[in-house]
C-alpha cells in the first residue's frame, strides 16, 4: 500500500517509447505529504493536496493521493502543472469481476479516461497509480491581507472584494494563483498566492501593479498589506505552512460552486452573492457560527482528455461558504442550517453560475467529532442535479463505462457515478430503485 518508485523517464505499458515522462509509481496508501517527501529526495515535485502541513516533527499526512487525484485534485501547484486527474499516467486496478487491468492512454483507454476525474472507487479497486513528476521548482509566495476599516459598510466591503476578484482573474492569466479565506466581523480577506519557476521575490511586481492601484484607491475602505517570499525549492516552502489542529466536537454544513470568469466580471452581481452567502455583520443568534468563506484559485485550465468536470477549465475560483456548530445543539438547528445552506446560499451560487458545477471531492460533509471523522450526511442528497454539477457533459459517458465494467453495481458510494440506481435506507441498507 505504501510502495513508491521514482522514474527518471517512464513509458506506459503498450505505449511507444516516444511517450515518456519523469514519473513516480505510488501504492494506494500513499498520502500527499509522503509523496512530497519522497519526490524531494529526487529533487522533484508532484501535484498533491493542500492539507499537508509541517508539524513539530513531520508532515501531517491526511489526504490519499489516489482518491484526491481520481476525483479531480486541486492543490498548491495545480495551476502550474495541472489537476491531479491530469497527472495520472497509468493505473493498475481490479475490476468488479476480479480482473487485474493496467489502464493508460494505450490500453483500456475507456477506464483510463473514467478514473481521471470520475472518481476511482466506483469503476474498480485501484492498487497503484503512476503520476507525472517535475524538476523541483523555485517559487514566490505573495501574501495579501485586507481588513475593513471602521465604518466600512458590508455593501462597500463586498463591492471591493468583487473588484479584487476581477484583478485576481487577470493575475491567474499570468500564472499567479492561490487560496483565500474571508472571515468576520471585522471583515478580513487573506490570500496566499504562488508563482512558480521565479528568480526573485520581485518577479510578480509588474503583474501586481493593477491590484495595488485598486487597493490604494480604496485605502479609506480597507487597510491592505502585501508580503513576498522567494525560495529556490518549493519543498522548503511547504515546511513553512503552519500545522492546524482541530479539537472539540462539531458539525458543519457548506455549499460551493466553480465560478467562471463571466460571473466574476459582473462585479455588481458577484458582490451581491458574496454579501448574501458570506460573513454577516451580526453573528447568528442560534449558536451556529457566522458563515466563513474560502476560495481556490489554482485550477488547471489546460484542456486534457479526461473525465474531470469541464467547469474546472473555465473556473476562476472554487468558492465555498460554510457554517459550523457544536454537536450539543438540537437537531432542529442542524436541519435548519443544512436547509438554508443548500436552498438559500447554494441557490444563489447556482444562479450566478447556472451552467457551471461543483467539485466532486468536496461534497458537503457532516463533521462529527474530530476533523478526521468525516461522515457523508443526508443533506448531500439536496444537491440539485448532482450528475451535472459534478461531471457536466461527461456524465453520460461515465455512466456507460460504469455499466460496462460493473453492470451489477457492486461498487457503490453516495453521489458517485451510477449511484442513482439505488436508494440508501436510514439503516444503511441499499435497495434498487423500482
Amino acid at each position: 500500500m505504501k510502495q513508491f518508485q521514482f522514474h527518471e523517464s517512464y513509458t506506459p505499458l503498450s505505449c511507444p517509447q516516444t511517450v515518456r515522462h519523469m514519473a513516480a509509481t505510488l501504492g494506494a496508501g500513499i498520502q500527499d505529504g509522503e509523496l512530497f517527501e519522497l519526490l524531494a529526495q529526487h529533487n522533484a515535485i508532484g501535484v498533491g493536496g493542500t492539507n499537508t502541513v509541517w508539524g513539530k516533527r513531520d508532515f501531517n499526512h491526511d489526504v490519499g493521493v489516489i482518491g484526491w487525484a481520481t476525483g479531480g485534485g486541486h492543490g498548491f501547484a495545480t495551476m502550474e502543472y495541472g489537476m491531479g486527474a491530469d497527472n495520472i499516467i497509468e493505473a493498475v486496478l481490479v475490476t468488479p469481476d476480479g480482473e487485474v487491468l493496467t489502464v493508460n492512454q494505450c490500453q483500456n483507454e475507456d477506464l483510463y479516461w473514467a478514473i481521471r476525474g470520475g472518481g476511482g472507487g466506483t469503476f474498480g479497486v485501484i492498487l497503484s497509480v503512476t503520476v507525472k513528476a517535475y524538476p523541483m521548482p523555485s517559487v514566490t509566495m505573495i501574501g495579501l491581507d485586507l481588513t475593513a476599516r471602521n465604518g466600512t459598510t458590508p455593501r462597500v466591503w463586498w463591492k471591493l472584494i468583487a473588484e479584487v476578484h476581477k484583478e485576481l482573474a487577470v493575475l491567474q492569466d499570468s500564472g499567479i494563483g492561490g487560496y483565500w479565506t474571508i472571515s468576520g466581523p471585522p471583515f478580513h480577506f487573506g490570500h496566499a498566492m504562488f508563482q512558480y519557476n521565479t528568480s526573485s521575490a520581485d518577479s510578480a511586481d509588474q503583474e501586481m501593479l493593477p491590484l495595488k492601484k485598486l487597493l490604494d484607491h480604496h485605502n479609506g475602505t480597507v487597510s491592505s498589506n502585501i508580503t513576498k517570499f522567494h525560495t529556490a525549492s518549493w519543498y522548503n516552502l511547504t515546511k513553512m505552512f503552519p500545522l492546524v489542529e482541530h479539537t472539540g466536537t462539531s458539525r458543519s454544513a457548506r455549499t460551493s460552486r466553480l465560478i467562471p470568469r463571466r460571473a466574476i466580471e459582473d462585479t455588481r452581481g458577484f458582490a451581491y452573492i458574496l454579501e448574501n452567502i458570506g460573513p454577516q455583520p451580526d453573528n447568528p443568534k442560534n449558536a451556529v457560527s457566522n458563515p466563513s468563506m474560502s476560495g481556490t484559485m489554482t485550477p488547471g485550465k489546460k484542456m486534457v482528455d479526461n473525465s474531470l468536470n469541464p467547469a474546472w477549465r473555465e473556473a476562476v475560483v472554487h468558492l465555498i461558504t460554510s457554517q459550523s456548530w457544536n454537536d450539543s445543539l438540537p437537531d432542529s438547528v442542524a436541519a435548519e442550517t443544512y436547509d438554508r445552506m443548500t436552498n438559500e446560499k447554494g441557490y444563489l451560487l447556482r444562479q450566478i453560475a447556472p451552467d457551471s458545477g461543483a467539485y466532486y471531492n468536496e461534497v458537503d460533509p457532516e463533521t462529527c467529532g474530530s476533523s478526521t471523522d468525516m461522515i457523508p450526511r443526508k443533506a448531500d442528497r439536496h444537491e440539485p442535479n448532482w450528475q451535472w454539477s459534478f461531471w457536466g457533459s461527461h456524465y453520460t459517458r461515465l455512466r456507460e463505462i460504469k455499466q460496462r465494467y460493473d453492470p451489477q453495481d457492486l461498487l457503490w458510494c453516495h453521489h458517485c457515478v451510477g449511484s442513482e440506481g439505488w436508494i440508501q435506507e436510514k439503516n444503511g441498507t441499499l435497495c434498487r430503485v423500482p
